[in-house]
């Protein structure tokens, strides 16, 4: 990297790490900018829904908190905000508790983060989202059962 700054007189290419000098093989990687940041941002993504998945699990106390899974945790690109994405089994009104119980422990979860990722500056801000995709599949597979099961009922009739 010292390479690179020495040789484009302080400046990195925005669009690819080599400058067209030969380099050692560590830096013969043609990654361009952005596939570098949505490496580091998949990476901290999925250290954050490890860490929330535990601890929703097995440290959450709060009673509101039904049956949640972490599913997904989007970062933004300058890694400040995280979306999270949380399935919750139960009817309407459970649901409606458990994102009440997780939103009122948002500084907890935020807290234990950043405690697992220490060497992260800033610790994104989490935006806790209800994730009903499980819901839409199962609404799918059900319709899909339907229509399979009334073709053999006009196959059979």
């Amino acid at each position: 990297m010292a390479h690179l700054l020495h040789c484009h007189g302080g400046q990195v290419s925005p669009n690819r790490y080599t400058c067209g000098h030969k380099l050692t093989a560590r830096f013969q990687l043609y990654y361009t900018w952005a596939e570098l940041m949505s490496k580091r941002t998949q990476q901290v993504a999925d250290t954050i829904q490890r860490v929330l998945s535990a601890v929703v699990q097995y440290e959450l106390k709060d009673p509101r908190v039904g049956f949640a899974t972490v599913v997904g945790v989007d970062v933004s690109a300058d890694l400040q905000h995280a979306r999270v994405r949380v399935s919750v089994m139960g009817d309407e009104r459970q649901r409606a508790e458990t994102m009440e119980g997780l939103q009122s422990a948002r500084s907890f979860l935020r807290r234990r983060v950043a405690e697992e990722m220490r060497h992260m500056r800033f610790i994104p801000d989490l935006i806790l989202e209800l994730d009903t995709s499980l819901d839409y599949s199962m609404r799918i597979n059900e319709l899909l059962r339907e229509v399979e099961h009334e073709r053999r009922e006009n196959d059979a009739g």
